[in-house]
């Protein structure tokens, strides 16, 4: 039996690398907005005030600086947390929502490395 100090480090299962940006703006199915975190070929992590539906797909535009992509994505998890700006006495909570993209064209990640490129 292996102890935890032993055990084989977890592999991501990201077939693409997620890359950190500059704030840009996502909407979901038109109606929720939020902000995406990181951004890969194959998916993003965003920073929303609400969660979406999970599991189905759902429509994504992500706005860079010189282009709008519209992707079809699914919900593949969101979690809760708490944000507290140095400023404020109270938090608030946001929802960490990760995606995974839908039916890529060549097109559609040519405008997503764009993004990531432009960013």
């Amino acid at each position: 039996m292996t102890s935890p100090d032993q055990a084989p480090p977890d592999r991501d299962r990201r077939k693409t690398t997620r890359v950190a940006l500059e704030p840009v703006r996502a909407r979901l199915d038109r109606a929720r907005e939020g902000i995406v975190v990181n951004l890969s070929e194959g998916g993003a992590l965003l920073q929303m005030s609400v969660s979406p539906p999970q599991g189905g797909g759902i429509a994504v535009e992500i706005e860079g600086k010189h282009a709008v992509v519209s992707l079809q994505a699914r919900v593949v998890r969101a979690f809760k947390r708490n944000v507290r700006l140095e400023s404020a006495t109270l938090a608030r909570m946001e929802y960490c929502v990760a995606l995974e993209f839908l039916g890529m064209t060549h097109e559609s990640a040519a405008a997503v490395r764009r993004i990531i490129q432009n960013s």
